[in-house]
């Protein structure tokens, strides 16, 4: 399936999934666990949750629960805001070849 170039997606930062893979968000529920959140995460960069630009994807993150939308302390209760991303593109880049010339 052919995407935007710019979409962009969020990778996990600081965990790995099966097989030390990068791991990126495929989909949140705000609502779940009595307003707690269930995120859903993949290793597969191609079925992740994609955004239009950065700016869609930190507003995205910093989505409150409407059903719990204050934690304990009186801050805003973002449960995907619980996990440190990275916005990245969405298309992995190509690998760069490395070619060794003959000396």
């Amino acid at each position: 399936m052919k995407h935007d170039d710019n979409e962009k997606v969020m990778r996990l930062h600081g965990f790995t999934g099966s097989a030390g893979l990068p791991a990126y968000l495929f989909r949140c529920d705000f609502e779940a666990n009595r307003g707690r959140g269930e995120v859903l995460w993949t290793v597969e960069r191609d079925k992740a949750m994609r955004f239009d630009n950065p700016g869609a994807a930190l507003a995205y993150w910093k989505t409150p629960s409407q059903t719990v939308p204050l934690r304990p302390d009186g801050q805003p209760n973002r449960p995907l805001s619980a996990f440190t991303i990275e916005i990245v593109p969405a298309e992995q880049p190509a690998s760069a070849t490395l070619c060794k010339s003959a000396a």
